[in-house]
């Protein structure tokens, strides 16, 4: 390897850092969670290295004394490989030289990676099996790489809040993702930006149906999206979408019998004008790993991808011999490190326990969500979604004869369960059967008060086209926010 190919490693880069930390016990303390013995190249310096963590970790002097006492019960003859450390020149710019180390180190990962993979292909392994497995090592590259991160100054910090403040005061930029639901957006500001954001709730309640408003919303701004449809495929995802755009009905858009013809072919050309920025991916049973290379593709693939819908949760192959719950947290983790490493919005939809339908309130808490200690813990924002609706046709059957009269625009309540950065409480919409779709512009006529115990929400009746006004009570100060016309949003950054 040191005669031919490339350079993987500089036994001065290893003994300079040695030196350094026996002339200066100290750097330990400062480069001991960026090293690892593994970044050492000669069997002796890793040797070296992890004897000196020892002695920090009890207090012991780092110097010629104390590591042979410590070596000479690990190699034969140490005098020779201390001695080399002991000569080198002391450095005092020690972060230049572990940026040497560390990339020296990076580089012969990934030339084992290589090896690993042309084993692979004479072993004629599975295709998709080398991917994941290169995708692992390379996953871990990129780790260690990410040890050598440097803390921001609290300065530099603050000057960004500052920034996005101004943006949002003039009305440029928020620190949320609209959801296209404006009586949303204006009671919490939307989905969490570059943030992972959970909508729950039992069958029938209209998970899928609530994404069509940000999806839509997504691409009239320009930007790309990406819908991972697990559980419906992409024509019939798509019809969703389409209904929602142009208020036809599902059945008779299935049926053939549209009467809406202008809205009809102004929504469909609106999404045939979306190849190159929307995508439905309708493949079932991915596995984690497979679903979190696909997304980091396309994220790398397309600059303008903003917001990723996974539809949903349960819909994620887990391993046979895993512990079901330690895999779903994996998987929440695994998109709330995409939202933020890569600044995408990613909505995750996710199904409830069957407890909720042995109470007689109803409405969904933290405690149903399937999973619900990680996801909990990831989630920056979860959103239940409850129609009482469903439960009265439900209750109507069993206890009646004939036929429910179901209403053209029912009551829909959005509850907030938890955000991370604002109130929670809950949000009233309208909910069409016909379409399967929440209505953007709908707010209820009749006066509705949810309460609980971090928030309350108070909407009352709303002019049909001037103004919607939105009032959130937290720790006793209230947020009024103002929507004229459904276009301009102003709320507070913090």
């Amino acid at each position: 390897m040191e005669n031919s190919g490339p350079q993987l490693f500089n036994t001065n880069v290893e003994t300079a850092i040695l030196s350094a930390i026996i002339f200066d016990n100290d750097m330990m303390d400062e480069i001991g969670d960026k090293l690892l013995a593994r970044d050492f190249y000669l069997p002796s310096n890793r040797t070296i290295y992890e004897v000196m963590s020892k002695l920090r970790a009890s207090g012991k002097p780092i110097d010629d004394v104390f590591l042979l006492e410590e070596l000479r019960e690990k190699e034969r003859n140490p005098e020779e490989a201390l001695l080399e450390v002991m000569s080198a020149n002391p450095i005092s710019n020690v972060s230049s030289y572990l940026q040497l180390l560390k990339d020296f180190s990076q580089k012969r990962m990934l030339f084992d990676l290589s090896i690993a993979i042309r084993k692979g292909l004479d072993n004629d392994t599975d295709a998709q099996k080398l991917v994941i497995s290169a995708m692992d090592s390379i996953e871990e590259v990129q780790n260690a790489s990410s040890m050598l991160q440097e803390d921001r100054k609290m300065s530099d910090i603050t000057a960004e809040i500052r920034d996005d403040m101004t943006k949002a005061q003039s009305g440029e930029k928020m620190p949320f993702y609209p959801t296209g639901y404006p009586a949303f957006d204006a009671s919490v500001g939307g989905l969490v930006e570059n943030g992972l954001t959970v909508i729950a709730g039992r069958p029938s309640m209209g998970k899928s149906s609530f994404t069509s408003g940000p999806i839509v919303d997504t691409l009239e701004k320009g930007d790309s999206v990406v819908l991972y449809s697990m559980e419906v495929a992409d024509k019939n995802a798509l019809v969703r979408l389409v209904s929602f755009k142009s208020q036809e009905p599902l059945s008779d858009i299935k049926k053939g019998l549209v009467s809406g013809y202008a809205e009809f072919n102004g929504a469909m050309q609106f999404f045939e004008d979306s190849d190159d920025s929307f995508f439905i991916v309708d493949r079932s049973g991915m596995t984690k790993r497979e679903l979190e290379l696909d997304i980091i593709r396309k994220i790398k693939s397309d600059p303008k991808l903003k917001l990723i819908i996974v539809d949903h949760l349960l819909q994620i192959q887990l391993s046979q011999n895993g512990h079901a719950p330690t895999e779903l947290g994996e998987i929440t983790k695994m998109l709330k490190r995409i939202s933020q490493n890569y600044k995408v919005t990613v909505v995750l939809l996710s199904q409830l326990n069957r407890g909720v339908e042995s109470r007689d309130n109803k409405r969904p808490m933290l405690a149903d969500l399937q999973g619900s200690g990680s996801i909990e813990q990831d989630a920056d924002m979860i959103v239940f979604l409850y129609r009482s609706e469903y439960y009265k046709e439900k209750e109507w059957d069993q206890e009646k004869d004939g036929i429910y009269q179901k209403k053209d625009i029912e009551q829909a309540e959005v509850i907030i369960g938890k955000n991370r950065d604002g109130p929670t409480g809950s949000v009233e919409l309208g909910f069409k059967p016909v379409t399967a779709s929440f209505i953007p512009d709908h707010i209820p006529v009749s006066t509705t008060d949810y309460i609980d115990e971090e928030c309350e929400m108070n909407y009352g009746n709303y002019p049909e086209n001037d103004e919607y006004k939105a009032s959130t009570k937290e720790n006793n100060d209230t947020i009024t926010v103002d929507i004229e016309e459904i276009t301009d949003v102003s709320m507070p950054l913090i």
